[in-house]
């Protein structure tokens, strides 16, 4: 017997619901055997030490260049005149401006998590 197109939706959700269930690995993350990590210390035992090591100089550096780069941005919009006819140029301006101020907070994001920097006052 031969599937009609009435058919075909059915097959392709279950396809699609498939996928759902076994994910991106295809169920490959779930086979019996795997050992996962018990804790915090065995995840941070295969990082490599030289990336987990706190720079805060590199760390101030990237806060100073961050803040730099949103502050100018923040300056080259008081030059932009505010008429209609300027419009793509403000959604240009907001566009990289708003990408130069994730910058910052990054940085903050990562003063959250106490990665920053060893000094806690910083």
């Amino acid at each position: 017997m031969q599937s009609s197109a009435v058919d075909a939706p059915i097959e392709i959700r279950d396809e699609f619901q498939r996928n759902i269930d076994l994910g991106g690995l295809e169920g490959k993350a779930l086979k019996e055997g795997r050992v996962w990590p018990k804790n915090r210390g065995e995840v941070y035992a295969q990082i490599p030490k030289h990336l987990i090591k706190k720079n805060t100089a590199k760390s101030l550096l990237y806060a100073a260049v961050s803040t730099a780069l949103t502050l100018g941005a923040g300056a080259v919009g008081l030059l932009i005149p505010q008429q209609w006819a300027f419009a793509p140029i403000w959604v240009a301006y907001g566009m990289v401006t708003g990408t130069l101020a994730t910058g910052c907070w990054v940085v903050a994001h990562e003063c959250g998590h106490f990665a920053f920097s060893t000094n806690k006052l910083l």
